[in-house]
């Protein structure tokens, strides 16, 4: 599996060379964006967590006037469902990499935007203490891989508005999976990928 995120990251890097077009040095800017809102788990983790508040952090690195390099970082609080008559701990949600972002309106229509974005990186799932046994504890980090789409508005240069929705998959060990397990086995299966994906209002500014 990491084999194939090297491999990956590696296109990336690639895709965005291509696009680079002569003279491009002199046009590059960075811009920092800045998103909050709410995330949600998907069908793995929504067995025992319910959605709850995120942020994100990004840096764009301008390479062309429709893409650019991302480096992101998000964090996630999800809360723990009652399962049963078991109080699952909340999660803390890391996700974390870079990638390539894209913006597919034309040049010609100058404020608004629709980007799209792939990425690779690390998450890191970090539970509180478990109810069941207070000495017990999930902190591991994973390999994981992104995509998302943002809708925007520029209000002028170097400053705009957006909203729009991210997928983060995180490949797990499933043996690791089973502490969560442990809480209901009748209902709550081990599992080797997890996503979430958080819905976000943010803006961005240009330095």
């Amino acid at each position: 599996m990491l084999r194939h995120i090297a491999r990956f990251g590696t296109l990336l890097a690639t895709l965005g060379a291509s696009f680079l077009p002569a003279g491009a040095i002199a046009q590059q800017r960075i811009a920092l964006e800045g998103q909050g809102g709410i995330a949600i788990p998907g069908k793995q983790l929504h067995q025992f967590e319910n959605a709850g508040p995120g942020a994100n952090l990004e840096v764009d690195y301008r390479l062309s006037s429709r893409l650019m390099l991302d480096a992101y970082g998000a964090f996630d609080r999800l809360t723990g469902q009652t399962v049963s008559t078991t109080i699952a701990p909340d999660l803390d949600v890391m996700n974390y990499g870079i990638g390539i972002k894209a913006n597919l309106v034309p040049t010609t229509a100058r404020h608004w935007r629709l980007l799209a974005r792939v990425g690779v990186g690390g998450s890191t799932i970090r539970s509180d203490k478990f109810a069941i046994d207070t000495t017990s504890q999930f902190d591991h980090t994973y390999p994981s891989t992104m995509g998302g789409l943002q809708a925007g508005y520029q209000f002028r240069s170097g400053f705009g508005a957006f909203v729009g929705t991210d997928i983060f998959w995180t490949f797990a060990k499933q043996d690791d999976t089973s502490l969560f397990h442990g809480l209901n086995p009748a209902t709550i299966q081990t599992f080797s990928k997890a996503w979430t994906a958080p819905i976000m209002a943010g803006v961005q500014v240009a330095i």
